[in-house]
């Protein structure tokens, strides 16, 4: 419905806030991408995840 408005009402390409809602859904999509190959990497090589770096990463990953 959201979108539907938006692309009723005005022109998309000129409206910064769809220009940050693909930005963010892009960046979210990659980030998750990166998520899973790392969780089936260490699935089919039964490594533990649990290294401190790595977890600090994860963590201001998904806080950003």
């Amino acid at each position: 419905m959201h979108f539907n408005c938006i692309f009723c009402t005005f022109d998309v390409y000129n409206a910064f806030c769809f220009s940050y809602l693909i930005a963010s859904m892009g960046l979210q999509l990659l980030w998750s991408f990166g998520l899973a190959c790392l969780d089936v990497y260490a699935l089919r090589g039964k490594r533990d995840l649990q290294n401190p770096v790595l977890v600090s990463l994860f963590v201001v990953g998904d806080w950003v």
